[in-house]
């Protein structure tokens, strides 16, 4: 893999999700009273999805290799597949919270059952295990969908939905994502809120914290473009 691809890539998922994520603040800031307050707010989530889905785009033509005219419009193209994904997402979120809520509601029946017929009184592994799985399926097979169809999008519009979807439960990228997404869950979420003990009360403090958010917040984007890269390198094998 080439270095300066990825580095693109990265400083573009960088840029946007900072765009996005400004947008969004402004958008929790608009006092929903009026009409117009009510325009503003539908305007803000339009322009969070085009942000966030341009930029992811955008990384994905990036490490492609293609050049910077290439890679708008490639994006602006893909904007469609995105908005597609999100809805895909949605449904795949609805379907695993309803089961998972279905599942937490009849434990006590799932107990009695366990405990009539095999004897087994503990049985907490079998419910946390039932929700880390609909929790991957929410998460990581949602996100390969979102990337699967992005990264399709970039070559082929909208029509290359099905092969995004193809592509979002093969092997490698799917893989590649469930990493990713615990990578990021388990390491650098966790890490978002340690900070040494000895560390003093004062402008030291935030000093670190500042430092720390922003390094992390760095390696999540080079993660993500990394990600992207194993989907369109996968993609482009066939």
């Amino acid at each position: 893999m080439k270095a300066t691809p990825l580095l693109r890539a990265s400083a573009v998922l960088a840029i946007g999700a900072g765009v996005a994520g400004g947008l969004y603040l402004a958008l929790l800031n608009v006092p929903e009273s009026n009409v117009l307050a009510l325009c503003v707010s539908a305007l803000l989530v339009l322009l969070i999805i085009a942000v966030a889905g341009f930029t992811l785009a955008a990384a994905a033509a990036l490490g492609q290799d293609f050049a910077l005219p290439a890679t708008a419009r490639r994006a602006v193209a893909a904007l469609p597949g995105f908005v597609v994904a999100l809805g895909i997402f949605a449904l795949l979120w609805w379907l695993t919270e309803s089961a998972d809520a279905s599942w937490q509601a009849q434990r006590g029946e799932v107990d009695a059952v366990i405990m009539l017929y095999l004897g087994k009184t503990q049985t907490a592994w079998l419910h946390e295990t039932v929700s880390g799985f609909l929790w991957l399926i929410r998460w990581a097979l949602g996100l390969s969908i979102v990337a699967g169809l992005v990264v399709t999008a970039t070559g082929g519009g909208l029509r290359s939905a099905p092969r995004g979807l193809r592509l979002s439960v093969r092997p490698l990228p799917l893989g590649a994502a469930t990493v990713g997404l615990l990578f990021g869950v388990e390491g650098l979420w966790r890490l978002a809120y340690w900070r040494p003990s000895h560390l003093p009360p004062s402008w030291v403090e935030s000093a670190f914290a500042a430092l720390k958010l922003g390094v992390l917040y760095l390696i999540a984007a080079a993660m993500v473009a990394l990600v992207l890269r194993i989907y369109s390198s996968t993609a482009a094998r066939g």
